[in-house]
């Protein structure tokens, strides 16, 4: 279905929250009737389904946690996957905080398959994926993602977060991919992300952190990307971080940084050393042991 107009009826009672289910409907005219109640808000989601016209509010977002996870909706056979339920509960008890302003489209009335940014194992059924960029979410970083054990990716780049990244990350011990550039976040990078180590690629760029870059990184023997490009950090690049024989792309101009660049990232296997920052040139190599 695709289309549905029952405009101008004497319909009455509340709007059927399972409506949100028809994720193919981009056309739902409802006004003319006398409905109850609230608009659910997976009906929301389509800005073709004006439903502005009615005359009643969007519902609350979650009225029970629990109960939202546990009806068979969100998580289908709730009781077949009760870390996918765990999941579900977390992800809703973080929704005010991470996403103040109502841009997610995490609704109970909604299977967690089709919520945006979240990926699922089909073979653990567990979240493995949380990732709303471009969402226009204004929140912190909620500390309790850091309790999703199953994650590899979290990616909220280019929303409009702020706060600090919580050191609290750094027990999201199978993380490869972290994904935060484009915010408005402030303070100095955890060094208990130096715990990460299975990260494989760290994106920090384009916020306001400041501090040093700290030599904890150099433990993540998997890096292959970090970009702390367009920040405000300061001092000089860690020689540590010469000892990363993955690393392929090592991005941080528009910094503050001093001194000269470690000898041993002059290696052919990063590529873009040119990113390094053309205001900064490399150490003779005498010096440059960690």
């Amino acid at each position: 279905l695709k289309e549905w107009s029952l405009r101008y009826n004497d319909l009455s009672g509340e709007i059927p929250s399972e409506l949100g289910n028809l994720i193919n409907v981009k056309f739902l005219r409802l006004e003319g009737n006398n409905f109850t109640g609230c608009v659910p808000r997976s009906l929301l989601g389509n800005s073709d389904n004006d439903l502005t016209r009615l005359g009643i509010n969007a519902c609350d977002r979650i009225a029970s946690v629990s109960d939202a996870c546990s009806n068979g909706i969100a998580v289908p056979e709730p009781q077949s996957n009760p870390g996918l339920v765990s999941d579900c509960e977390l992800l809703l008890s973080v929704l005010d905080i991470l996403d103040p302003t109502d841009q997610l489209d995490w609704w109970a009335e909604r299977d967690m398959k089709d919520w945006w940014g979240i990926v699922i194992d089909e073979s653990t059924n567990r979240v493995t994926g949380v990732g709303p960029i471009h969402r226009g979410l204004s929140g912190q970083i909620p500390v309790e993602l850091a309790s999703m054990s199953n994650l590899t990716a979290l990616s909220l780049g280019y929303n409009q977060l702020t706060g600090k990244i919580p050191p609290e990350l750094g027990k999201l011990s199978n993380l490869e991919f972290l994904y935060l550039g484009g915010n408005h976040l402030t303070g100095e990078i955890p060094t208990e992300l130096g715990t990460l180590s299975n990260l494989e690629r760290l994106i920090l760029s384009s916020n306001q952190l400041t501090g040093e870059i700290p030599m904890e990184l150099a433990r993540l023997e998997k890096l292959e990307l970090v970009n702390l490009r367009n920040n405000m950090f300061v001092g000089e690049v860690p020689v540590e971080l010469g000892s990363l024989e993955h690393l392929e792309q090592l991005q941080l101009q528009g910094n503050q940084l001093t001194g000269c660049l470690p000898a041993s990232l002059k290696d052919a296997r990063v590529r873009d050393f040119e990113w390094y920052g053309r205001e900064l040139e490399f150490c003779d190599g005498a010096n440059d042991q960690p």
